[in-house]
């Protein structure tokens, strides 16, 4: 059950393209020299609400994480519905099928 995705914190950037339309896009990257995504090619309204979404992903993942192994020390929300949707969604952004 161990994370495989570029670690965070990641961070976004606006960029413009050399089309000569000059459309504005986004890159989320690790600080450094690696990309995560771009909106370059993406013509939907919401991409910078998207890159920053994407951005959030490795605290979110974290944060998550975290309130889980609290949730799995008490038992009236152990095995709730709740807990298993979330176990589901840390099972879907390891690339894993999630326990029914």
């Amino acid at each position: 059950m161990e994370a495989k995705f570029t670690p965070g914190p990641w961070v976004i950037d606006a960029g413009f393209d050399g089309s000569g339309d000059f459309n504005q896009y986004w890159q989320v990257h690790d600080g450094s020299d690696a990309i995560v995504c771009s909106t370059m090619f993406c013509m939907a309204g919401n991409k910078e609400a998207n890159a920053h979404l994407i951005a959030a992903a490795p605290d979110l993942y974290e944060a998550l994480s975290d309130l889980l192994f609290l949730c799995r020390q008490t038992a009236e929300v152990s095995g709730t519905q709740e807990v298993k949707v979330a176990c589901a969604a840390l099972a879907k952004a390891r690339g894993e099928t999630p326990e029914p």
